[in-house]
């Protein structure tokens, strides 16, 4: 096995091990997020509701996204229409797929950019940055880092995917494990 074979078999490794983390962490989160609503239920029924739980939920919504959207997409669980793309060689599915992965990699890659930039000017800025609206006023800026996160490790999946694509196109497939 090649020395660059070598290395991009344990980039892959790294990044699914992240992406596995990430993608378990949303699953606590989601967890948490359906304990909150229900002690919610619970407490609105005997006359007191949990002050900002709106509040909570909407930000464990962002973590449970956009921490599960690497791992959904290393197992092929987004939606993906297929009536024209099943009709095609093999070649011209890969020359498609890397047009997509490439398109995708550099739209995600400027939003994590702008997510971090962002996040960054928040916290290099004087005071707590902006605050959630409602009773909790929790400081938003953290969020931008976790989607920023999340993306990041997406990013990555999808050049690990464009590398395997332009591999095939060259004619050297790439045994995956």
């Amino acid at each position: 096995m090649s020395r660059s074979v070598s290395l991009f078999l344990r980039m892959d490794r790294i990044i699914y091990a992240i992406s596995k983390i990430l993608d378990w962490i949303s699953r606590i989160v989601l967890i948490l997020l359906a304990l909150s609503v229900f002690l919610d239920v619970v407490m609105r029924g005997i006359g007191r509701p949990l002050t900002g739980n709106v509040e909570v939920a909407e930000i464990l919504l962002v973590v449970i996204v956009y921490f599960a959207v690497a791992y959904t997409h290393r197992q092929r669980g987004h939606i993906r229409v297929e009536i024209l793309y099943n009709r095609f060689s093999p070649r011209t599915k890969d020359l498609l797929d890397s047009i997509i992965y490439t398109m995708a990699t550099v739209v995600y890659g400027f939003m994590v950019w702008a997510l971090a930039s962002r996040f960054s000017s928040m916290v290099t800025s004087t005071g707590a940055g902006p605050l959630s609206p409602g009773a909790l006023q929790i400081p938003i800026s953290p969020l931008f880092a976790l989607v920023a996160l999340g993306l990041l490790v997406f990013c990555l999946e999808l050049l690990l995917d464009l590398m395997k694509t332009m591999m095939r196109i060259r004619g050297r497939p790439l045994a995956m494990h």
